[in-house]
């Protein structure tokens, strides 16, 4: 499949509205983490070749921030996501801003 049918494809699943849901996200976010502990030994390979990081530091400063950071955002999405009120300028006064 080339470049354009899979943007193509992309655009279809992202106007879809699936990716709005909660459950959704949260799977896709699980399933990354999952990927990332099985590849785990690759991405510290790959960052020891390209860039001379120890695994110690490839684990520390990528691997490893970036797996907490995923269990932060599970853990905080469901809060992220609700609507905030705003308060708006005076020229929108009339309005109701979320964010």
């Amino acid at each position: 499949m080339d470049a354009e049918n899979i943007l193509k494809e992309q655009k279809i699943f992202l106007n879809s509205g699936k990716t709005k849901d909660l459950s959704y996200r949260i799977n896709q976010l699980k399933k990354l983490k999952k990927s990332i502990k099985f590849n785990e030994s690759k991405i510290l390979k790959a960052l020891k070749d390209d860039l001379n990081k120890s695994y110690f530091e490839g684990y520390e400063t990528d691997v490893g921030l970036f797996l907490d950071e995923i269990d932060f955002i599970i853990k905080n999405l469901k809060s992220g996501v609700k609507p905030k009120s705003k308060n708006s300028s005076i020229s929108f006064s009339i309005f109701k801003l979320y964010i």
